[in-house]
Order: structure tokens, then C-alpha cells, then sequence
């Protein structure tokens, strides 16, 4: 009797359980060191069956696997990496081989990767890595030939392709195992789609073992891996390299020997600069002056003589500059030749001290191509005279508004401001002319003085935006709620563009009411990143499907600036919707934004299973060096790293391939060193001046036009 109740019972139990399973999706939780299953790789409901065993286990993972649903086949390798057992590993490692229909799916390669990353010391398991690091982009004519619709061959399959490799990579370096390192070293040397995976992961977990940099190992790209380690134990391999018979190795090894600080190499790196291979000239010149060695200028001038190597020659002299350079510099800036080398040329000279360098930079002024650059020169020039030669084009109509331009760049960067500038930046700003009184409005509210309120009711629109632009200054408090403000009642549409560079401070008054957030975000604009920024930290939960498309954008700016909105934001899923968003992300600086918004959410989600699991993956697995290193401090409680302080102004000036002006109303996005885009108008002349950015590289984007999201895509 009792031996029949307990049957009884357990049929109930195990029929409870099947109904649930036949009814509902099998959830399951991520495996240890992964981030949860973005929530755009839900599978469709199981087919209704009898079989407790489809429903669980390894057979739970051959029917996803099976399915001709991408999503389904994606759960089913997150399905078997959370198993564990040695047959779902196995299973993992037939998705790894060429032959595999489901790698077609370069979301599938990621998931493999991460998965057979904790048994990567296994034989098996690192042949599989191996294969992932190999694996090939697909051609046109393989993605044509497929019914399946993730396999489409575009960017983002390509990137994400990256990403696996990487990820593989990273899980053969970190394994331990000897015999995985000999393999990336292999792949490394071999060079191949692989070959940056390989550098990656050698470069983040450099060998313990004897310096593989040997004499008989020597290629372009061992000794590029040997100075990003800085391994001092191949120095002799490198010096060896320097006098290889390939000129492409032994320009590396020269390059190497100066960026490794070994004084021996310039002998060597002397007796190169007469080498008949020009990039073996270039690497010794470079060679000599990271060495800083005596003959360095004249390794310089010898670049500069020389057509075939005068771009590197141009960028060597901004740090090692003579009479004879000087005077090299000045020739090439004067001769009919490539105009963004004579350009270049004149920028190389703002690093001059020099009487010459200062004459022909004064006398630039007048030149249509070159006096924008010359202007910029003199603004951020060390000579004592170049205040005194800007204060000269300011008494002269030609040339007044260029100079006001440089002498405003020198207040700002260096703290030299003359009277005569003052004086004439306040005529200006009460002139007639607009143009003049835009600049001199700007001028005046960029280092201090005016009021910015009364010039953004200035009856010219052109007068309203260049006090945007100078509100970035900083030096007004409350600038970026004035200009918000403003934003309500004006009118003419690129002074509306121009005002969202306000949302940069943030918009937490509200000015901005999120219908126009949304619009704005939605629009084709330059101002649509920061409004998606302002729309995601707004936190409104009737926006949540507007901002989760912005996560899923075509544009990475948007998805960039979403994802930083979102960290900053008080919705209560946000931790699970930005790690979602990492799963697949195939842009490196989306991934930074994401990483960076988990960083910052360290107060209830401080320790959510979606945040610690993600960021264990991005600090162990991520090919990109800035967000392993972000996702490292952030698993360790460090709060994230506080943005550079906006010390710096950046000068762009837009001409037609003449020199003449570009068409009016010319409008871009700056897209700083730290990420933040801008919106910016540049004004009649073809200039905009920025102040108020962190210091470092960015990139500007002309007329930019953000393309439409496509729910469709995965």
C-alpha cells in the first residue's frame, strides 16, 4: 500500500511538472562567468510533448539546437554551458567545428566562446577555441546561398565574428595551459583573420615562460607584441630583427628598439636613415627620436627631403625641430603639393621656437589654405612672441576675425590674454554686422564676460548660437539650464539643434519635455545622441519601448548614448536591459557605454546577478582593452573613473577643397574623447571653435543623418 501510494505521488509531481513544462518557456539561469541571455534571444514556445526528458537536460538542448529558430538555437548553447556535464561540452565543441551549420550565426560563436572558456586547459575544448580563433568572415556568395536570416552578411556579422575570436582568445591565454599559448603564438606569427585575437589575448596575459620572441621567432608581429608587453627579454631578438634582410621586419625591429628605450639601437637606427626602403628610413628617424639621440634632427630632416616619407617626417617634427627643420617645414608648407600636407606642415611649426617659424606663421594669416592652421599654430604656440604677432592681425580688417579666433584659443589654453584683445572682441560684440557680433559675443562669454541670458535673446540666430557654443566654456554657472530654457521658445530650427548641446550637463528640471526627448532622439539631427541620453536617464517607464529601441539602433552614437542615459537613470529593470544589450553588441564603444553604465549603478544593483554576471564576462572576455579594465574596477568596487577635467578647446574649420568657404548653416556633431556628442553649427567663416571638451582624440561628423531603427535586425 505505501509502496503504491509513493508511485502515486510521484506520477503527480512529475505530470505537475510536464504541464508546466508543455504550457510555458523552460527558464533557466545563466552559467557562472556569463551574462544572462539578452532578452531578444527568447525562444518560441516548445512544441507540446509527453517526454519529460525533451524538456530538461541535454535533450532540451539538441531540440534547441535543432530549431530552425536562431533564438531557440541560441538558448540551446546557453542551455548547455549552464549544464556543465562533459557531454554538453561536447556538444559545444561539435558547434565550434567548421562543418557546423549553427556557427553561421556569429551571436552562436560568441555564446560558444564564453561557454567553453572555464575548460579551455582541455584538449578538446581548445582545439575548439582554436578553430573559433581561425574562424573565417563569410563571403557574400555563402551568406546568399542561406535561409538563415542572422547569417546575413553585413558589419555587424563581421564585428560580432571579431568578438568570438577575441573571446576565444582570451579563453586560450587565460586557461594556463602551455600548449594554448604555443597555439596563439602559432596563430600569431601565421598572421590570418586570427591574428588580432591572438595579439589581444597574448598582450593581456603576457607568458610567464621564456620570451617565445626568439631569434628564430622573429616577425612583424611577435615584435609588435614584445613592446606592447614591454618584454625585455627579446631585446636581443629585436636587435636582430633591425638587420633582417626583410625590410618589413627590420623597419619593426627598429620602431621596437626605440619604443623599448634601448640605446643600443641607434647605432643601428643611424646607420638606416640611408637604407633604400623608405619605411626602414622612417623606422629609424622614429627610432632615433624616441631615443632622443643626437642625429634625431637630422633623421627628421632627412624624412622631410623626401616625398615618399614627408607625412612621417611632418608628424616626427612636432617633437624634434632644429633650424634645419624648421626651415624643411616651411619649404614643404610654401610648395604646390598634397594641401592637407602643407597644412599639417604649418600645424608641425606651432611647435617651433623660433623667429622664422613665427615670421612665416604670421605671414600665413593671409594665405586662404593655410590661415586657419596658422591661426590655431599661434593660439597654441610656446614663443613669447606669437601673443604679440596675433595682437598685429587684430589692427588689421583682413585679417581681425581669424586672429580674435587664435588670441581666443591662447586665453583659454595658456592663460595670455592682451589688452588688445579684450578691447576688440567688446567692439565686436556691439557691432552691426552679426558675423562680427557672433564672434565677439562668443569670445566674450567664453572667457567670462558678458551675459549669456541677454545674448541668447539676441534677435540674430547666428549671435544665439555661438553663445551656445560658448556656454560649453563652463565659465557661466548654471549655463546649460539657461540654455535649455531657451529651447522652448526659439524658433529657428539649427539654433533649436544648437541649444541641445545643453542636455551635455544633463536635464534634470525637466526643460525639455520627453515628447520632444523622444522627437528628437527619433529625428536625423545632430542633436539625436544627447537627446537619447536625456531621454534614457529621464526614466520614464511609458518611454521604456522607445529607449529599448534606441539600445537596438542602427547608429552606435545612439546606442552609445542610450545606454549611458539608461546607467544613470532610476528604472528598476534598467541593470537587466543594459546587460541584455552587452550580450551581442559588436561596437567596442557601446560596449564601454554599457560597461560603464553597470559600473555606476552601485546602489541596490550593486550586487544583481545580471550586473556581477556581466561584468565577470566583459573583465575576462571582452576583446576591447578599455572595457576589460572598466568591467575589472567595477567588479572590485571601484567606483567609475571620473571624466577629464574640460580643459581644452578644439578648433575645426570646414573649406571646400580650395580653401573658400563651405555652403552656410553647416551643421555636425562632435563626438568628443570621452564618447559625449555635441551638436555644433560652424558660422559664416567655416569655423567652429569648442571649448569646455576633455583633452584627447575626437572625430566630427558632418550633416550627420542617424539611420532609421530596424526592429527587424537582429
Amino acid at each position: 500500500m505505501r509502496r503504491r501510494l509513493t508511485a502515486g505521488l510521484l506520477a503527480l509531481a512529475l505530470g505537475a511538472v510536464a504541464g508546466q513544462a508543455a504550457g510555458q518557456r523552460v527558464q533557466t539561469r545563466p552559467a557562472p562567468g556569463r551574462p544572462p541571455p539578452p532578452a531578444s534571444a527568447e525562444p518560441r514556445a516548445l512544441e507540446t510533448t509527453t517526454d519529460l526528458r525533451a524538456h530538461f537536460g541535454l535533450d532540451l538542448v539538441e531540440r534547441l539546437l535543432r530549431s530552425e529558430d536562431p533564438e531557440n538555437r541560441l538558448r540551446g548553447i546557453v542551455r548547455a554551458a549552464s549544464l556543465g556535464t562533459p557531454e554538453a561540452v561536447a556538444r559545444l565543441i561539435d558547434i565550434a567545428e567548421p562543418s557546423s551549420t549553427v556557427r553561421l550565426d556569429a551571436r552562436a560563436l560568441i555564446e560558444v566562446a564564453r561557454a567553453l572558456a572555464p575548460s579551455a586547459d582541455k584538449p578538446a575544448t581548445r582545439a575548439a577555441l582554436v578553430n573559433l580563433v581561425n574562424t573565417p568572415n563569410p563571403s557574400a556568395s555563402r551568406a546568399a546561398r542561406t535561409d538563415d536570416a542572422s547569417s546575413a552578411f553585413d558589419a555587424d556579422q563581421v564585428a560580432r565574428l571579431e568578438i568570438a575570436r577575441g573571446t576565444a582568445a582570451l579563453a586560450l591565454a587565460q586557461s594556463g595551459d602551455a600548449h594554448a599559448e604555443e597555439a596563439l603564438f602559432g596563430i600569431l606569427r601565421a598572421g590570418g583573420v586570427g591574428q588580432k585575437a591572438a595579439m589581444t589575448a597574448l598582450a593581456a596575459r603576457p607568458s610567464r615562460n621564456a620570451s617565445l620572441v626568439g631569434p628564430s621567432l622573429v616577425t612583424p608581429a611577435t615584435i609588435r607584441l614584445a613592446v606592447r608587453t614591454g618584454d625585455l627579454r627579446a631585446l636581443d631578438a629585436l636587435r636582430q630583427a633591425a638587420r633582417s634582410m626583410d625590410p618589413v621586419t627590420r623597419a619593426a625591429g627598429l620602431s621596437a628598439l626605440g619604443e623599448m628605450g634601448d640605446g643600443r639601437g641607434a647605432e643601428l637606427a643611424r646607420a638606416a636613415l640611408s637604407d633604400a626602403d623608405a619605411r626602414v628610413r622612417a623606422a629609424a628617424a622614429r627610432a632615433l627620436v624616441l631615443l632622443d639621440a643626437p642625429e634625431r634632427f637630422r633623421g627628421v630632416k632627412t624624412l622631410l627631403d623626401d616625398s615618399t616619407t614627408l607625412a612621417q617626417g611632418i608628424e616626427l617634427a612636432r617633437t624634434a625641430q632644429d633650424d634645419a627643420v624648421e626651415r624643411a617645414l616651411i619649404a614643404r608648407a610654401n610648395a604646390p603639393i598634397d594641401p592637407d600636407l602643407r597644412r599639417a606642415a604649418v600645424a608641425a611649426l606651432g611647435y617651433a621656437h623660433s623667429p622664422q617659424a613665427l615670421a612665416a606663421l604670421g605671414g600665413w594669416l593671409r594665405n586662404p589654405l593655410l590661415s586657419g592652421d596658422a591661426a590655431h599654430a599661434l593660439g597654441r604656440s610656446p614663443m613669447r612672441g606669437a601673443q604679440a604677432t596675433l595682437d598685429k592681425a587684430l589692427g588689421e580688417p583682413a585679417t581681425r576675425r581669424l586672429a580674435v579666433r587664435g588670441a581666443l584659443v591662447r586665453a583659454l589654453v595658456r592663460g595670455e590674454k592682451s589688452s588688445l584683445f579684450t578691447r576688440t572682441i567688446d567692439q565686436m560684440a556691439q557691432s552691426r554686422d552679426g558675423a562680427d557680433r557672433a564672434l565677439g559675443v562668443f569670445a566674450r562669454l567664453a572667457v567670462g564676460d558678458g551675459s549669456l541670458e541677454k545674448e541668447l535673446g539676441d534677435p540674430d540666430a547666428r549671435v544665439r548660437r555661438s553663445a551656445v557654443l560658448a556656454s560649453l566654456a563652463g565659465s557661466e554657472r548654471n549655463a546649460a539650464a539657461k540654455v535649455l530654457a531657451r529651447f522652448a521658445v526659439e524658433r529657428d530650427p539649427l539654433t533649436r539643434t544648437a541649444l541641445l548641446a545643453g542636455l551635455v550637463s544633463g536635464d534634470e528640471a525637466g526643460q525639455v519635455t520627453t515628447l520632444e526627448l523622444r522627437a528628437r532622439a527619433e529625428g536625423k539631427e545632430a542633436d539625436a545622441p544627447l537627446a537619447a541620453l536625456a531621454l534614457a536617464q529621464r526614466g520614464d517607464t511609458k518611454e521604456d519601448a522607445n529607449v529599448n529601441a534606441l539600445l537596438k539602433s542602427s547608429d552606435p552614437l545612439l546606442r552609445a548614448h542610450a545606454a549611458r542615459g539608461l546607467g544613470g537613470s532610476r528604472v528598476p529593470d534598467a541593470t537587466g536591459r543594459l546587460a541584455a544589450a552587452y550580450g551581442y553588441e559588436p561596437d567596442a564603444t557601446v560596449r564601454y557605454a554599457l560597461v560603464l553604465a553597470l559600473a555606476s549603478r552601485m546602489g541596490q544593483d550593486r550586487d544583481a546577478p545580471a550586473r556581477r554576471e556581466t561584468l565577470k564576462v566583459a573583465a575576462r572576455l571582452d576583446p576591447d582593452d578599455a572595457v576589460r579594465w572598466l568591467a575589472a574596477r567595477a567588479l572590485e568596487g571601484v567606483p567609475p573613473p571620473l571624466e577629464a577635467t574640460p580643459a581644452d578647446v578644439t578648433w575645426l574649420r570646414a573649406t571646400t577643397a580650395d580653401g573658400a568657404k563651405p555652403p552656410p548653416d553647416l551643421l555636425g556633431t562632435l563626438v568628443r574623447a570621452d564618447g559625449i556628442a555635441i551638436p555644433i553649427v560652424f558660422d559664416e567663416d567655416g569655423y567652429a571653435l569648442i571649448p569646455g571638451v576633455p583633452p584627447g582624440a575626437g572625430r566630427l561628423i558632418l550633416a550627420p543623418r542617424v539611420p532609421a531603427y530596424d526592429p527587424g535586425k537582429p
